[in-house]
């Protein structure tokens, strides 16, 4: 088990018959708390990050991109629920139990956040910004 920094980040070398159901009531029972968490292998991780329809574009500074990770698939018809959203000159794209985001005047002023993507999508939602991407990849061996 390895973690990166003290971002709530946990590398583990598990078996893949490990899943988040079982890490979760582990949790609970050691922690006496619910904890949600959101599983990716490293293979999920370097698609996710490969899939990143922000980075084909000119000029896109990487500090100012972002990742929310949902914890089920999101179907395309989940984009209607952000119609008439307006947060400025941010923007998303859905992707594989992902979300992208561009936040051109950094995360800390956007309303795209993970209490609007929970609240919005009725899911668990945790965001990272594209450097712990990018060292998680580089944990994970990617």
């Amino acid at each position: 088990m390895r973690t990166y920094l003290q971002s709530g980040n946990v590398i583990y070398d598990a078996p893949v018959s490990l899943t988040s159901d079982k890490i979760q009531k582990r949790l609970q029972k050691d922690f006496k708390a619910e904890i949600p968490i959101l599983v990716r292998t490293p293979a999920e991780w370097k698609k996710m990050a490969v899939a990143n329809p922000f980075l084909k574009e000119r000029g896109i500074d990487p500090t100012r991109l972002h990742v929310t990770l949902v914890g089920e698939r999101l179907e395309r018809s989940a984009a209607e629920k952000f119609e008439g959203v307006s947060s400025g000159d941010d923007r998303w794209a859905l992707g594989d139990r992902v979300i992208y985001l561009h936040c051109p005047d950094g995360y800390g002023r956007t309303k795209l956040s993970n209490g609007f993507f929970e609240k919005r999508l009725k899911v668990v939602a945790t965001t990272r910004n594209w450097n712990s991407v990018g060292a998680l990849l580089q944990l994970s061996g990617c």
